[in-house]
């Protein structure tokens, strides 16, 4: 779109139906102050909000102002609160959207409806009523036409009573480094068992593993698939991956063009929304999704449903798809639990077949056993796109009735008749700060049922040897539910002396057995597991986030420099009184504090800065050896042996530093950049209340201007853990947030001069990595690990 005129045209022409009313939009809500700037600034504005998800802080407060601010947008676009009862009424809305070209209407297509809807209606549901949402997609008269019915689409065969399996492609594309970071062979298996097929059954059932364009063209064209389900690696997050697992200077290729995966990430080139295949050379190829359609309408036959396992997929790759000739797809809205997805792909693949190949219904169906997962986070957002009706004409027969969970059957028939299947995978390795943080043990540790009318009783022992102790979990439980994942269950003591004082890594043993009583054993095996030592950090992606374990407010050395500030914070206040009162000396109360208050909160960090600067005289050191071919890891030096030795690395004065902050009450950030780690401080509680609502946040950080070519996305994985630059530097440039480059200390440097340091290495988004919230993390209970005093 061009401009905010041509947003407000198209948006005349949306269209919001439920099977018994349609509801125009594009009329403005009756109060201007509700109206939005633009289609455009609203969807860039939720979608952020749904990004930082994470960081929501628990309770009703939140929910309540977003449920207020949902209703404000859908009033802005037309939908009164009569228009909003009635589709809580019904459970059921399909947002119509006309479609003329890529650039015309993206704005409508990536704002997050499910969500917004939901949140809006929700007043108006009862207790437990759901309401689900899909997107139909109007390209053309004759599309409509073509598929009345959902399952015209197949052959003739498929209106008879026993619906035919249809031609099935699994493809899988995890190129270069990604191929042994991902297991594949279970969702191949657990797709094909749901569609009924045989794995020799070559006319019904292929596999094609990491294609080039191509290959799958080629494969598209011969095999004519009805059924294409796609798992692997959207653009953005797969850039994250693939630096994770090849480096950073991997080479990736888009569009001719080759870079490393850093440039990709932290550089001036837009990357589009899109997946990764397999390029010239082998190299990851960054693929854009009108080729990708192309692609799978080749030979002239158009696939009834693709479904895309693929984070970042619902807003442009998965519509994107349907201009091809593609009759539906599915896609998520960002990041999604992987176990989970494929349950939903479980659930929607066998409920296709039993609705006779009825979309709607089947996805209806599918997301209404996904809500009672105890594991789906809130505002996690699952997108069907069709170009054909999903809701049923005005006198034509409605959807068949709803089939009662236990109806769906899901398992393999080549499968033993044992009435539970045990999804497992181990860790070769593991740091103690995960443990310590009631991180999982598994990559995977999930019971299904298999058969829906059994009520199987199991027992799970898990047992980690440590020397001459052992730590031991042992359960018995009941498999009511079609899925359970155990995860966050399986949990092991901490007691062991071993475990806790190890100072070099530890080549352990887990023991497994998960086994049926009065029935088979499912798993019986040891598995070697190397326990990292208790001061060893990882600094990539699963573990960086347990920084701020390493953040030690109690140890003796940060109390000795409290000590030692109160006399600096006496002068450089010029109160004799003055001692550390944290955010009380700057009108905690409000959210808007005068810069005089502010600055009272500066002079009590300047302090500490002072403290250590003349009473402890730093120098720098590179860090101890952490013996490991892992370049990511490293060994953390408390705040007492930095005191005994007085020298550290950027990463030990860092969370020094945070350690002293957060004794005083004043909120501590760590910021990692590429090969650096610098602190920064709140400089008021309640900027920080405002950044973890994230809707005031919302309206300041996205822009009006549209633009069809969206940054990479960083997903929020942790609530106190943001790969937002955007959002960081915005803090910091409105002076909410006050970065300090610690290693100045080892320079004599004073706390002005190093203020301005830290502003300047976070200016630029090519170095950054993430922010982390030491006080969001403890309300999580990302607890300071048992490592106090010195230590080497």
């Amino acid at each position: 779109m061009s401009d905010s005129t041509d947003t407000a045209r198209y948006l005349t022409r949306m269209r919001i139906a439920t099977p018994e009313k349609v509801f125009a939009l594009g009329a403005p809500g009756p109060e201007p102050a509700t109206r939005p700037p633009s289609l455009a600034s609203e969807a860039r504005r939720w979608s952020y909000v749904l990004r930082s998800r994470e960081r929501w802080p628990a309770g009703a407060e939140v929910a309540l102002q977003q449920q207020q601010d949902a209703a404000a947008t859908l009033r802005g676009f037309g939908l009164d609160d009569a228009a909003l009862r009635a589709i809580a009424a019904a459970g059921q809305a399909v947002v119509q959207m006309p479609y003329e070209a890529e650039h015309i209407g993206w704005d409508g297509r990536t704002f997050p409806w499910e969500f917004v809807l939901a949140r809006a209606t929700k007043p108006y549901r009862s207790e437990g009523r759901q309401l689900t949402v899909m997107r139909e997609l109007q390209i053309d008269a004759a599309a409509q036409i073509r598929a009345q019915r959902w399952p015209r689409h197949f052959e003739p065969t498929a209106l008879a009573a026993q619906a035919p399996a249809p031609r099935v492609l699994f493809v899988h594309s995890y190129p270069g480094a990604l191929a042994q970071a991902y297991e594949v062979q279970g969702e191949q298996d657990r797709v094909r068992a749901a569609f009924g097929l045989a794995a020799e059954d070559a006319a019904r059932w292929q596999v094609l593993d990491t294609p080039t364009l191509a290959q799958l063209r080629e494969r598209c064209a011969a095999f004519r698939p009805e059924i294409v389900h796609f798992s692997g690696c959207d653009n953005h997050g797969g850039l994250l991956r693939y630096r994770e697992a090849a480096g950073p200077d991997a080479l990736v290729a888009m569009d001719g063009r080759v870079q490393t995966v850093n440039d990709w990430l932290n550089g001036d080139t837009v990357v589009l929304d899109g997946c990764l295949l397999k390029g010239e050379g082998g190299l990851p190829q960054m693929t854009v999704p009108q080729p990708l359609g192309d692609a799978l309408v080749a030979g002239g036959h158009a696939p009834f449903f693709v479904g895309l396992n693929l984070w970042n997929s619902a807003a442009r790759i998965a519509p994107m798809l349907l201009p091809a000739g593609v009759l539906a797809s599915m896609g998520f809205q960002d990041s999604f639990e992987s176990s989970l997805a494929e349950y939903f792909f479980d659930n929607l693949y066998a409920r296709l077949r039993q609705t006779h190949w009825h979309l709607p219904e089947a996805f209806v169906q599918s997301w209404a056993e996904m809500r009672r997962q105890a594991d789906l986070m809130p505002g996690t957002g699952i997108a069907l796109w069709a170009r054909a009706p999903l809701l049923p004409a005005p006198g034509k027969a409605a959807a068949p009735p709803p089939l009662p969970a236990a109806a769906v059957d899901i398992t393999p028939k080549e499968r033993p008749s044992a009435p539970v299947e045990l999804l497992f995978k181990e860790k070769t390795e593991i740091n103690y700060a995960e443990l310590h943080n009631h991180q999982p043990l598994f990559e995977r540790f999930e019971l299904v049922r298999l058969q829906p009318d059994a009520q199987p009783r199991l027992r799970i022992e898990v047992e980690l040897h440590c020397g001459p102790e052992r730590a031991r979990y042992d359960s018995e439980l009941v498999l009511r539910e079609p899925r359970l994942n155990l995860l966050k269950r399986i949990r092991l003591p901490l007691t062991a002396a071993l475990m806790r004082t190890a100072s070099e890594a530890l080549r352990s043993a887990l023991y497994v057995k998960v086994s049926v009583l009065d029935g088979p054993t499912l798993l019986a095996d040891t598995f070697p597991l190397r326990l990292l030592p208790v001061d060893q950090w990882r600094d990539n992606q699963k573990s960086g986030r347990w920084l701020p374990s390493f953040v030690l407010p109690r140890d003796p050395a940060v109390q000795r420099v409290i000590t030692a500030a109160q006399r600096y914070v006496r002068v450089i206040r010029d109160d004799p009184n003055a001692g550390f009162e944290g955010y009380q000396a700057a009108a905690a109360g409000t959210l808007q504090p005068d810069d005089e208050s502010l600055d009272q909160v500066d002079l009590q960090v300047e302090a500490l800065w002072a403290a250590l600067l003349h009473e402890w005289q730093l120098g720098y050191i590179n860090p101890p050896p952490g013996y490991s071919a892992k370049l990511d890891s490293q060994r953390l030096r408390t705040p007492s042996t930095i005191e005994q030795a007085r020298m550290g690395t950027c990463i030990d004065l860092a969370l020094l530093f945070a350690a002293c902050l957060e004794l005083v009450d004043i909120y501590p950030v760590i910021f990692l950049l590429e090969g650096h780690a610098l602190p920064g401080y709140w400089r008021h509680s309640g900027f920080q209340t405002e950044f973890r609502a994230a809707l005031p946040m919302a309206r300041e950080a996205t822009s009006d201007e549209p633009t069809d070519a969206a940054p990479t996305v960083r997903e929020q994985r942790e609530p106190w853990w943001s790969a937002d630059h955007a959002t960081v530097w915005k803090l910091i440039r409105e002076r909410r947030l006050a970065p300090l480059e610690t290693v100045r200390l080892t320079e004599h440097c004073g706390f002005r001069e190093a203020r301005q340091a830290g502003i300047d290495a976070l200016r630029s988004a090519r170095d950054f990595d993430s922010a982390l919230d030491i006080v969001i993390a403890r309300e999580h209970l990302i607890t300071p690990l048992p490592i106090l005093g010195g230590r080497e």
